[in-house]
């Protein structure tokens, strides 16, 4: 996995199954996301400006992991050897899974020394823990460039584009 701020990211992502090994890719170059399955020669293309435009104009805050407003500071902790500053706030609906009640809350772990995402954890609208990612074997690298952060999918794959946000029931309090 490769980052770069603002929103920049490659992420290879292997899977073992009870049919073999699944794997995809996610890029995003801050202006476009892609999801590219290989084994299925499909790619999924996301319009990031278009997709915040479509969810201001709905109503909701932005596409942004969580509600800005409802942010608030945890405290330090200890992350294996890493002191980490704890942050927790309401999920955007965006980010809710479609067969939620509600968006629950995620609470992000940064490093106090470097502000890189160290873990992150995701709770349903009770407060039960539905996912957790611990990020490791972190290194930084000055070489890496936006050019980096640019994907074609392969010809002869068939792309799935996506500008809008679609339709979402309002959560159940």
């Amino acid at each position: 996995m490769k980052f770069m701020w603002p929103n920049m990211r490659w992420e290879e992502d292997r899977h073992s199954t009870k049919r073999g090994e699944r794997i995809g890719l996610s890029v995003s170059n801050g202006k476009i996301h892609w999801n590219y399955i290989p084994s299925l020669k499909l790619a999924f293309k996301y319009d990031l400006k278009s997709l915040d435009e479509d969810a201001r104009k709905k109503g909701w805050a932005s596409a942004g992991y969580l509600e800005e407003d409802s942010i608030h500071y945890l405290g330090k902790e200890q992350l294996g050897n890493v002191e980490v500053l704890v942050f927790e706030g309401k999920q955007s609906m965006l980010r809710a899974p479609r067969n939620s009640k509600g968006p629950g809350k995620g609470r992000v772990y940064f490093s106090g020394n470097d502000g890189i995402l160290r873990k992150l954890v995701t709770y349903d609208h009770q407060g039960n823990e539905t996912g957790s990612q611990t990020f490791s074997n972190i290194h930084l690298d000055s070489s890496i460039s936006a050019k980096d952060f640019e994907f074609t999918p392969p010809d002869g794959t068939q792309i799935m584009e996506t500008k809008g946000i679609g339709f979402r029931r309002k959560p159940k309090d």
